[in-house]
This record gives C-alpha cells, sequence and structure tokens, in this order.
C-alpha cells in the first residue's frame, strides 16, 4: 500500500488492516467504524485476481445499504 501510495504521489493517506475471516466482513465493519457513506472498489476484470474482486463487489451490494463504486483498475 505505502508504494502504491508513493508511485502516484499520493498524501495524506491512511493505513488500516481488519483482521476478518470473509473479505466482505472486513470491508462492511470497516466502513461502520469509520462512519462511510460509500464503498468503492477497484476491479481487474481480466485477471484472476478481478474475478475474486467482482465476487466481494457482488456480495457487498447484496448486503449493505451504501451505494457501491466499481472502476476498472
Amino acid at each position: 500500500m505505502q508504494e502504491f501510495a508513493g508511485q502516484n504521489q499520493l498524501q495524506n493517506v491512511e493505513y488500516h488492516i481488519y483482521a476478518a475471516k470473509e473479505v466482505e466482513e472486513g470491508i462492511l465493519h470497516f466502513t461502520e467504524d469509520a462512519g462511510m457513506d460509500m464503498i468503492s472498489l477497484g476491479v481487474e476484470p481480466e485477471r484472476i485476481a478481478g474475478l475474486f474482486r467482482k465476487e466481494i463487489s457482488a456480495a457487498l451490494v447484496n448486503h449493505v445499504y451504501h451505494p457501491v463504486l466499481t472502476f476498472k483498475v
């Protein structure tokens, strides 16, 4: 995460790690704790990793009351 932030010259970055059994569960807990109004996820559709993210985004859409924005990385 730090390398990505540095390569893209991102400033004022915060890093958070949540221990959860499922990625979806960790994202949901983080959004609740941080008081977020929207969830945004990057997806890589042409890679296997993108397939997993698609499943996560679909699961989030079905289980949260916040808007979920997905964008191609």
